[in-house]
């Protein structure tokens, strides 16, 4: 029973979501940013003691002036989609998903399988994903 306790308490922990409502209207927050050079935004997230809040290195866009901003909606993926109400999330997200909304899919590693394809894509908003490529 005690595990199944801890259980719970992960899921607690992994489902909670944080809401923060912004100062200024998204659209104006990502116009100021995408005009930042992102080291920038890296040494002042720092000073405000929030490390760890930048993608990896190895992570690079698509064209070398590409820049993005926007709300993210993160994710982090279990091996068993079934598992942990995570088809539910993913459900969740895809309708919530707006323009100026970004997805942070966090594999746990799992680089063998696809956490977003075409279904994904056309269940999302198409239109969007298609200007943004």
């Amino acid at each position: 029973m005690s595990q199944q306790m801890h259980v719970d308490k992960l899921k607690e922990i992994r489902d909670t979501v944080e809401k923060t409502e912004l100062s200024i209207p998204l659209e104006e927050l990502c116009e100021r940013y995408e005009r930042l050079y992102t080291g920038a935004v890296n040494d002042v997230l720092r000073e405000m003691c929030l490390p760890d809040q930048g993608l990896p290195s190895t992570i690079m866009p698509l064209r070398d002036d590409m820049v993005v901003c926007g709300e993210a909606f993160t994710v982090k993926a279990v091996k068993d989609p079934t598992m942990g109400g995570e088809m539910e999330v993913r459900v969740e997200m895809l309708d919530d998903l707006r323009p100026g909304h970004i997805v942070v899919w966090n594999a746990n590693g799992d680089d063998h399988a696809s956490h977003w394809g075409g279904v994904m894509t056309q269940a999302s908003n198409p239109t969007y994903v298609q200007n943004f490529l």
